[in-house]
């Protein structure tokens, strides 16, 4: 203000702030300004036409030959839970994602409860093999669209991929990994839920979006015990809390439908969350195993969390968990993941009891079965 002063100039602040806009850096996103005026418009555009909308994506790419233990790290330098791998034989591009990797380490532990095999020995099977040796033949395919491909393709084939990979359709170089946090930006940029009538204004407790049949694992159970809960859930990250026994007759972990057995099984103050395992978390088996115990699978979940989240100095025996309370919107909780750039957030009560989750994918998923023909 003094520099504009001297100048004897006078400028409001929503001038200086429409002004700063203009002026910001080449690799800002577009103003939402210039977003389209419906989600007709925007579901009708061609992908290639709305990334811009977007910030610049940095896309990790790397060859499938690399060892399983360089991929693990190119993730981790990169906080990254997927990237692309590509085959130079042939060619081809496609993800690979850290639930393969999960996979591959269930296989090769095996199933139960607990094991006899010391995280060295399994540090000792992994050495040798390489990104392409996952399953599915080494990469799980990702639906491939072009830049010319309408966004309303791209929602859909969030039915069934959790990733689209944008390619342009002269060149057929990666343009983008467009994922349904991409889709929940657009969404909050451009203030398109409103538009969502079978959602709008809905609270979370009768939403569609929300799953009250919750995977989750006690601070008690094994790591290994976690590990297939996790992969046979097919989720990427699970809650974890202290309750009673939630396992079927035969020892088997289940689901549990929070919102049948709030009053049984998982009442009251059990139901509350201490953390969120991720499958990320178990990149830390193979990159930093010298700092676990050769037990560690047969450990406390919770103690294995407890020092994935301290090994970068930190001194919290507690973690902070996103989450929303089941009286608030699907806007709101949109809003939240956004801002937290989470894939999921847990619902809660009001006393603060685990009642469901709000996951991005399923958003997503809500909104590709939503688009129907008189949106264009």
């Amino acid at each position: 203000e003094k520099a504009l002063s001297c100048k004897g100039k006078e400028l409001s602040f929503s001038k200086l702030g429409n002004l700063l806009s203009a002026c910001g850096d080449a690799s800002s996103h577009i103003s939402p300004v210039n977003m389209p005026a419906t989600l007709r418009e925007l579901l009708s555009s061609p992908v290639g036409k709305v990334l811009p909308l977007l910030e610049e994506q940095h896309t990790v790419s790397v060859d499938s030959g690399v060892s399983l233990q360089q991929f693990l790290h190119e993730l981790d330098e990169h906080n990254l839970r997927s990237c692309l791998l590509s085959d130079k034989t042939n060619g081809s591009t496609c993800i690979l994602d850290m639930r393969d990797v999960l996979a591959y380490l269930c296989a090769t532990i095996g199933e139960g409860t607990s094991t006899a095999m010391t995280l060295q020995e399994l540090n000792a099977k992994l050495e040798g093999v390489k990104a392409k040796d996952l399953p599915s033949g080494g990469v799980k395919s990702a639906t491939v669209l072009n830049s010319e491909t309408p966004l309303v393709e791209v929602v859909k084939a969030f039915e069934s991929c959790p990733r689209v990979q944008i390619v342009d359709k002269g060149t057929g170089a990666t343009l983008r990994v467009f994922s349904a946090i991409d889709l929940l930006k657009l969404l909050k940029m451009g203030g398109y839920v409103q538009q969502l009538e079978s959602e709008k204004d809905v609270p979370l407790s009768a939403s569609s979006v929300v799953s009250h049949r919750v995977e989750c694992v006690k601070d008690s159970d094994s790591v290994l015990t976690a590990m297939w809960v996790l992969h046979k859930s097919g989720f990427s990250a699970l809650p974890v809390i202290e309750s009673e026994e939630t396992a079927s007759p035969t020892g088997e972990k289940k689901a549990v439908d929070l919102k049948e057995e709030l009053n049984t099984s998982i009442a009251g103050k059990d139901t509350h969350c201490l953390g969120v395992l991720s499958v990320r978390d178990f990149r830390a088996l193979v990159l930093f195993a010298s700092d676990f115990s050769s037990n560690v699978l047969n450990e406390p979940v919770i103690e294995f969390l407890t020092k994935v989240r301290q090994l970068h100095g930190g001194k919290r025996t507690r973690f902070p968990y996103i989450h929303v309370k089941e009286t608030e919107t699907v806007q709101q909780a949109i809003q939240k993941i956004v801002a937290t750039q989470v894939h999921r957030v847990l619902l809660t009560a009001t006393d603060g009891t685990l009642t469901g989750v709000v996951s991005i994918t399923d958003i997503a998923k809500i909104l590709a079965r939503t688009v129907t023909p008189e949106h264009f």
